[in-house]
């Protein structure tokens, strides 16, 4: 089993927790975890001036970037971890660095646009950091395929596709 080093978003909530919680939420008793997989993010830091009354108020978020399908969200400041991963479940992703910061570009555009609740120019700077995985549960809940977030917790249902 290859591992390669990489940069983890740490999980919040551990396999035990979310078996729980899809028991809970479904009433399922026969619930097992599949594998774990780690999903790929386009990671940037944002700077930015925004106008105010006085002056300017400086302004700092992040932007991820989903690598496979392309969204881009705001999120909190992260903290990654480095550590060890097995090659075999981090998930291949479809799009480029440079798709990814116009992604970027937008989605923090769009969310200091509001937060500023401003339609006045205001300075922005992107920083690249790279790629970040946030690890998943493939959990079994009587022949259901869910989908377990081990940093929020929330779970979501597969819908399973003839290749």
């Amino acid at each position: 089993m290859a591992t390669e080093r990489v940069n983890v978003l740490p999980a919040a909530y551990t396999a035990t927790e979310l078996l729980g919680r899809l028991h809970r939420a479904s009433g399922v008793a026969d619930i097992t975890s599949e594998r774990l997989v780690y999903y790929p993010y386009f990671r940037f830091a944002v700077k930015a001036k925004l106008p105010a009354l006085f002056g300017a108020k400086d302004v700092a978020l992040e932007v991820l970037v989903d690598a496979i399908n392309g969204t881009g969200f705001t999120a909190e400041t992260l903290v990654p971890v480095t550590m060890p991963v097995d090659r075999d479940a981090i998930l291949e992703y479809r799009h480029v660095e440079d798709t990814a910061l116009r992604i970027a570009q937008r989605t923090a555009t769009n969310a200091l646009t509001k937060r500023a609740r401003t339609v006045a120019g205001f300075d922005m700077q992107l920083d690249a950091r790279g790629i970040v995985y946030r690890p998943f549960l493939i959990l079994d809940a009587a022949g259901t395929a869910m989908l377990a977030d081990t940093v929020t917790g929330a779970l979501h249902a597969l819908e399973m596709r003839a290749a």
